[in-house]
């Protein structure tokens, strides 16, 4: 390889790196700038056709640990060792990528401009599924303020979308360009674009219902722990609840985020082992009991069977008069657990080395049901944080008979924009998926209201304390 082909396989590798970073929510574009992704593989491919299989894997491990930390530098301020060693694995799955992408081209190079898109949609599906499934990065979530591509993955998911800017880029990247390859492409594109914008307009099947929420956003500080801590949290929810019930006293249903309330509400209440926070407990619990409004919040909860204790990350949901006293509330658990956050995956494998995976790792038990709750007649259910990463796990939630998802979530350590909105550019494709509105209830953001569409209809300003009211119709 001379000088000047290894200078420029290097722009290649930036030139790609730097599009996929603009694309996605990152430093230069907190909500990203979609365009950048229909570009984002030209340079790949480009480098893939110059190289040998093996070179092409050389390279794929520099672009995939590079475009990982680019686009995950967020986890520096939580955990650095998280972000160095999912680049890591980033960089060993992509060198099988480009590997595989240069074989197919080196041996069926007159059909490589559609194989390789679909050896590298294959590996970004997987890479989504099993203990380590991780969603970020998958560039179809790039285009999720492209209304008309949101709306086309109830048809075809967000894999639709990613095939299509593989294969742009693909196109882009191929030098012999005939009209069969320009036609595929753009057939291709146009096929999303009408399936999004000839989508009919969503809404309930039969007469028309509605919910109205209070979504609660504290702000607080994630750090934070302790009993006082808890009990100032506690406050500030309970002022900011007030002031949005104030506002809108006809709330049905109002929603806390993630573990918002953190001693367990059921276990102090019953056993009184720790009595400052059974007198937290009770002090939420009244003050739920005290209101005409449903509500869902999230909270550590243990269950007992026998001698076996499990401690879940769950969603509880009280309604007043009902199973509040004593607290019988309808609880989820949530069963899609952060890997070496919130559980070891492949345990028997890796936890020997769980002091490795940073100081503040919680370890949770899984939960198994994907249980739906009710009020005024609306289906709703809890996928709790990262679990709206997911296509499948919502969809068996929605399946089950969900005609609301309601999110809690918690990013706040992060501190950063960026961060928030890759989860949010997520989120939104799983209404439109399942042809249902979205609700979801952060820490810090993104709070906001979300139609059948995908489309972001109302939100709160991020990084600071208050309420979101609204009213989502079915």
């Amino acid at each position: 390889m001379t000088v000047t082909s290894f200078l420029s396989s290097i722009l290649l590798c930036f030139l790609s790196v730097l599009c996929v970073s603009c694309a996605h929510p990152g430093i230069l574009f907190t909500s990203g700038a979609a365009i950048f992704g229909w570009f984002s593989y030209v340079p790949v491919f480009l480098l893939i056709r110059r190289s040998t299989p093996l070179v092409a894997a050389a390279w794929g491990a520099v672009y995939g640990f590079c475009k990982f930390f680019a686009l995950m530098f967020w986890l520096f301020s939580y955990n650095e060792p998280a972000l160095i060693g999912i680049s890591v694995a980033m960089a060993g799955e992509t060198a099988l990528v480009f590997f595989l992408c240069a074989l197919v081209q080196k041996k069926l190079p007159h059909f490589s401009w559609l194989f390789m898109p679909l050896v590298m949609l294959a590996f970004e599906f997987f890479r989504t599924t099993g203990e380590l499934g991780f969603s970020y990065g998958v560039i179809g979530y790039s285009q999720w303020q492209v209304i008309p591509l949101v709306k086309s993955a109830r048809f075809f998911g967000v894999w639709g979308i990613s095939f299509v800017l593989m294969l742009f880029g693909s196109f882009l990247a191929d030098f012999a360009i005939d009209l069969f390859k320009i036609s595929i492409c753009f057939i291709c594109i146009a096929a999303l674009l009408v399936c999004g914008l000839f989508t009919g307009k969503t809404g309930a099947k039969h007469e028309q219902k509605t919910l109205s929420v209070a979504l609660i956003q504290p702000n607080s500080d994630h750090w934070k722990d302790g009993v006082d801590a808890y009990a100032d949290e506690l406050i500030s929810l309970i002022e900011l609840t007030d002031k949005a019930l104030d506002e809108n006293p006809e709330t049905q249903l109002v929603v806390w985020s993630e573990t918002a309330f953190v001693p367990d509400v059921v276990r102090h209440y019953t056993t009184q082992t720790d009595a400052s926070r059974a007198v937290l407990a009770r002090r939420l619990l009244r003050y739920i009991n005290s209101k005409s409004c449903a509500f869902v919040l999230g909270n550590n909860h243990q269950e007992t069977d026998g001698n076996d204790k499990r401690n879940y990350n769950s969603a509880l949901f009280f309604e007043p008069g009902k199973n509040v006293f004593p607290p019988k509330p309808v609880v989820y658990n949530k069963m899609r657990l952060v890997p070496f956050t919130e559980q070891i995956p492949y345990p028997y494998l890796l936890s020997p080395f769980s002091k490795l995976f940073g100081p503040d790792a919680h370890y949770w038990s899984a939960g198994n049901e994907a249980t739906v709750f009710e009020v005024n007649d609306v289906r709703f259910c809890t996928p709790i944080c990262f679990e709206d990463t997911f296509s499948s796990g919502v969809s068996a939630m929605c399946k089950a008979g969900a005609e609301l998802i309601v999110n809690l979530s918690n990013d706040s350590w992060s501190h950063n924009l960026a961060c928030q909105n890759q989860h949010l550019s997520m989120a939104v494709f799983r209404s439109a998926e399942n042809r249902v509105p979205a609700i979801r209830s952060t820490a810090s953001g993104q709070t906001c209201i979300i139609d059948a569409d995908g489309r972001v209809v109302s939100s709160l300003e991020p990084f600071t304390s208050g309420y979101l009211c609204g009213t989502v119709s079915f």
